[in-house]
């Protein structure tokens, strides 16, 4: 059949682009539609071979930790290394729909967690071991070492990268840290032993070699050394510049105690009546002098109490920071004059000295089997009696102790030429 119209009008019109034909039978003698068409197109166009495309839509990823970007275009971000297995199906504008035959795996590698730690600060002669971390495939450090920690003993900054492949090798993730190693002398403080010496001033030396070294004393000064000249702990603390993180310490207590001067006389002569006393009190600082006397005593003062007739050698020994000595020679004459009888007019027995713990008194030329000797309180009420003259009362009234007051007194006693007396006083009791 030959066409009504030639379609040679249809050369060179675009391919592209919605095509319509109309088909029309004029014989009718045919009894039906008898049609069959085709468009063949030329190689000599130079569309042989063309091809078309069509938009995608959306795509559908079908697993966990991805997080849409567009309709095309997701971020995978794990939470963890791991395979991960996902089907993708892709929605084209049509609304096709076109999905993978087998899952995809991804690997994930782990992502290596580098931490030197914080920039150093050690002493000399320190050593530390840096560690990025366990367990990863290579090792890169800044001194060409492979190995997974690396010894340092000098000062320097340090870097490492730690890295981590895929199975095959073809893939690896990597990760850096700088830390920077700083070394400080060590300070050595010695101020030696504690000091006692007899005058200042007194050279306190904490010096150290080379310099850069900071120094706080307990004085407040911030020199190598110190001069002092009272007594008392010092102390001093030494580090490097900044830092004391290397420093040291030491403390020294110093003692400053001139020579003992004793100021006694080298005789005494005084009657076995009499009360005096011998001192050897110092007068700087007298509490931290040891005083020893040759009768036991360890008191500053010796209180001689009415002491016997004789010729006696009292040694005293003053110590500080060196040791003075000095003798007494007493001559204890007897000065009685008779009928004696003396009262005391105090006594201590409760302050602990072990010194004029008792009342008693000295009575001769009496007859004994005359005397009483009877002790009131204030109110006139007898709180002691006694008809030995040598007695010794400690202070006491049915049991308890008396309390510190002025006691009134009332001897009676008769002479050895039979005169009768009676004597009234009074003494001080004092706690």
């Amino acid at each position: 059949m030959i066409p009504e119209n030639p379609l040679s009008s249809l050369i060179g019109c675009p391919l592209n682009g919605t095509w319509s034909i109309e088909i029309c039978d004029l014989w009718g003698a045919d009894n039906g539609w008898v049609f069959e068409w085709m468009l063949t197109l030329s190689s000599s166009s130079g569309v042989a071979g063309w091809q078309y495309s069509v938009e995608v839509d959306s795509l559908d990823w079908g697993g966990p930790y991805f997080y849409s970007i567009n309709d095309t275009t997701v971020l995978f971000k794990p939470d963890s290394s791991g395979t991960y297995s996902f089907l993708v199906t892709a929605y084209d504008e049509y609304g096709c729909v076109y999905s993978s035959d087998m899952p995809v795996n991804l690997n994930v590698i782990p992502n290596p967690t580098v931490d030197l730690g914080n920039d150093t600060i050690l002493c000399d002669g320190t050593i530390i071991t840096l560690t990025p971390g366990p367990d990863y495939d290579e090792y890169y450090w800044s001194n060409y070492s492979t190995t997974p920690s690396i010894t340092i003993d000098s000062a320097g900054i340090y870097s490492v990268t730690a890295v981590n492949y895929n199975s095959s090798g073809s893939v690896s993730c990597s990760s850096s840290d700088t830390i920077e190693i700083m070394y400080v002398p060590n300070a050595y403080v010695d101020l030696g032993p504690d000091l006692c010496v007899t005058e200042g001033p007194v050279t306190l030396d904490a010096s150290q070699p080379g310099s850069g070294f900071t120094y706080i004393w307990s004085t407040g000064a911030n020199t190598p050394s110190i001069q002092v000249n009272n007594l008392g702990n010092y102390w001093v603390n030494v580090y490097y510049g900044d830092s004391n993180a290397c420093g040291d310490a030491d403390t020294i207590y110093v003692k400053l105690l001139p020579t003992p001067i004793i100021n006694l006389p080298e005789e005494i002569t005084a009657c076995h009546t009499d009360v005096f006393e011998l001192s050897a009190l110092q007068p700087h600082n007298p509490n931290l002098y040891t005083y020893k006397w040759s009768i036991g005593l360890k008191e500053p003062v010796y209180y001689v109490y009415r002491p016997p007739v004789g010729i006696y050698n009292i040694e005293v020994m003053v110590i500080g920071c060196d040791t003075a000595t000095a003798t007494v020679n007493m001559t204890i004459e007897d000065c009685t004059v008779y009928p004696l009888v003396i009262v005391p007019t105090a006594f201590t027995p409760y302050n602990s000295d072990g010194v004029n713990d008792y009342f008693h008194i000295i009575a001769d030329g009496i007859k004994k089997e005359n005397f009483s000797f009877r002790i009131f309180n204030k109110w006139g009420e007898t709180i002691f009696y006694t008809n030995d003259p040598s007695f010794r009362w400690d202070g006491r009234y049915r049991g308890d102790i008396c309390p510190q007051d002025v006691y009134t007194y009332k001897i009676s006693y008769t002479t050895e030429n039979n005169i009768t007396k009676d004597e009234y006083g009074y003494f001080i009791l004092l706690h």
